[in-house]
């Protein structure tokens, strides 16, 4: 994953300069050509040259001072505002990249982040800070972190309300467990299914656990009353699955037709690729 980032600093870097100073013979004392970041921190400010702030009206540090203004006066307002605060102590260093998906996103967040720490540790003897990426990505991910835990939640609370409900439809625990039993299952497949297709938990995918408790619980409760009717023994059980199963089965293809319509169309759009994701998954539980 190919990131960029600039700042002000870049700006000073991009700037091209060159400074001869000589003395009254017209020999030259110091020359200078390069960038203005490097002219700022070039050997002219350091011991070498310390005779030259011998002038009372003028020294090195005024002299930076004044540059470093006549090159912030060179931008616009606006552009100033994007770069700095109006006070000139806090900068903003805008990183770009390519938009992938979000397990890729956190790993190249999480590096910066680490990059940022170092260096707010270095910068820490200097009396200044630096902050952690913010932006569109780590809003992403706090989002999906968000959406997981929910869903998480969401699903074990469903299960546990669903069991609760069969046993009090079937005044059974055995009926009521053996029930459950079949949709405890597919929501157990569903994280190995996602990790198999290399599909990442997104706003689309996950719905997918509590939509297949309200689909697949339907077919559970008309399995397990034909056997209730029929008796709980190997010949219920047979005929209560030759009965019934062939229209579970037309119902699951009828459900398994519906959906796969939303992953056709979603073929004909880039942009629908969640949805693909969405629909496949659901077919696939």
């Amino acid at each position: 994953v190919n990131i960029s980032a600039f700042s002000i600093v870049d700006f000073f870097k991009s700037a091209h300069i060159t400074i001869i100073i000589e003395d009254l013979e017209g020999e030259a004392l110091f020359e200078f050509d390069g960038s203005f970041w490097d002219f700022l921190h070039s050997d002219f400010f350091g011991d070498d040259y310390a005779l030259v702030d011998l002038n009372p009206l003028y020294s090195r540090e005024d002299l930076r001072s004044d540059m470093i203004d006549v090159f912030y006066d060179s931008f616009t307002d606006e552009m100033r505002a994007m770069l700095l605060t109006d006070e000139y102590d806090k900068a903003l260093i805008y990183v770009s990249m390519p938009y992938v998906n979000i397990d890729d996103t956190t790993i190249v967040v999480n590096d910066i982040d680490r990059i940022a720490e170092i260096r707010n540790r270095q910068m820490s003897f200097e009396n200044a800070q630096m902050s952690q990426l913010t932006g569109g990505p780590p809003v992403t991910i706090a989002i999906n972190e968000g959406i997981q835990e929910t869903q998480f939640d969401t699903i074990k609370l469903s299960l546990l309300l669903v069991l609760i409900a069969m046993i009090f439809v079937f005044w059974s625990v055995k009926f009521g467990f053996i029930t459950f039993l079949p949709i405890l299952l597919v929501i157990l497949w569903y994280p190995a299914t996602v990790d198999a297709g290399g599909t990442n938990l997104n706003i689309f995918t996950a719905m997918v656990g509590t939509i297949i408790i309200g689909i697949g619980i339907d077919n559970s409760i008309q399995i397990s009353e034909r056997v209730r009717e029929e008796g709980a023994t190997p010949e219920g059980i047979q005929r209560a699955v030759e009965n019934t199963g062939q229209s579970v089965v037309e119902a699951t293809f009828t459900t398994m037709g519906g959906v796969f319509s939303g992953v056709i169309i979603s073929f004909y759009r880039t942009q629908f690729i969640g949805l693909r994701n969405f629909f496949a998954l659901i077919i696939t539980l």
